[in-house]
């Protein structure tokens, strides 16, 4: 974003937030000295942008497009201050208007790609980025783009073939790994995606998506290799996934399931404990825990889970978990 970018070139500069706001008084005494230029009110847009102050940005890129002409650069500038400013619709119109000004301009198309995209129309947003490739064919960022569009419209062959040519090309950056594991889960393919994601959380052990998306692949593998009764596969996977994850209580109570499907109360009664004691409101861990305590002649202890599942559902007006403790209570 706009910011993002202005940052990299202050810093260049050795700009701060002291500097840049006696220059803007220093700028704004020029002009009013020997007047506006286009040079300077985009000066006076870059340091407004620079320290946050988007709408005084606007006003100053805006003014010296309308009395000076702009630039493709100064169109993205007010472009993404408008975008930064919560007012999308109206910096979407600022790009179309740009492109048509300056239609061989890659990064006018590619910012009016990703608009699109955030606005959710897909569609409009590869147009967007084809005529940005059309400028600038080998830009990595442009071709992620794309790839990440397709991802969100769920043709997986599209963006697949754009990530797979940009990892041949010795492209590994984390999102575009990121992305073939998101895809590989989507074709099915859990077990690959899972090796891969290990190894770029194993090089990136910060970065919140790494984490997300290794938890997503254990998790969808786990839940593929259960439900083809791979179950000692479903738990290794989701124990590594809680490895990584330790406050997770959905992965407990999955893993806790699993043990349910096995009839394994060793294993799943210490994780149905601490998943009641954590969050006392998960009806399925009581209906889970009961029955499970219940197939193994426990049936006193099962008959109070089963109580306190019930009051708690009928606190929470579920009706199906009601129906379903009631059930338990009086099979007959």
């Amino acid at each position: 974003m706009l910011m993002a970018s202005f940052f990299a070139r202050a810093e260049n500069e050795g700009l701060t937030v002291e500097k840049a706001q006696v220059e803007i008084a220093q700028t704004l005494e020029t002009i009013e000295a020997s007047g506006e230029t286009g040079e300077l009110l985009e000066r006076l847009g870059d340091l407004y942008a620079y320290l946050g102050q988007l709408k005084g940005a606007v006003v100053a890129y805006q003014k010296a497009i309308d009395d000076f002409g702009g630039s493709a650069e100064l169109y993205l500038k007010l472009a993404r201050a408008l975008l930064a400013g919560g007012r999308p619709e109206l910096g979407l119109e600022i790009l179309k208007i740009g492109t048509k000004a300056f239609p061989g301009s890659a990064g006018l198309h590619f910012e009016l790609g990703k608009a699109y995209k955030g606005l959710g129309k897909h569609y409009a947003a590869i147009s967007s980025y084809e005529r940005a490739l059309e400028a600038d064919p080998e830009n990595m960022d442009y071709r992620y783009h794309m790839a990440d569009t397709f991802h969100m419209q769920q043709r997986w062959d599209k963006a697949g073939a754009i990530i797979d040519a940009l990892i041949e090309e010795g492209n590994e950056d984390t999102p575009i790994l990121l992305m073939k594991g998101q895809l590989l889960v989507a074709l099915g393919e859990e077990e690959a995606a899972v090796r891969l994601l290990e190894e770029v959380y194993e090089a990136n052990p910060d970065s919140p998506d790494s984490k997300r998306y290794l938890i997503y692949a254990y998790d969808q593998y786990a839940y593929k290799e259960a439900g083809s009764g791979r179950f000692d596969q479903a738990i290794e996977s989701l124990e590594k996934a809680i490895e990584v994850d330790p406050q997770n209580l959905d992965l407990r109570e999955k893993l806790a399931s699993v043990y349910f499907e096995t009839d394994d109360l060793e294993n799943a009664e210490p994780l149905f404990k601490y998943l009641l004691e954590k969050a006392p409101d998960l009806l399925a861990t009581y209906a889970m825990y009961g029955r499970l305590l219940q197939s193994n002649d426990r049936s006193d202890e099962a008959h109070e889970h089963f109580e306190e599942g019930l009051k708690r559902a009928l606190e929470a007006q579920n009706e199906t978990y009601v129906d379903l403790f009631k059930g338990l209570l009086n099979p007959n």
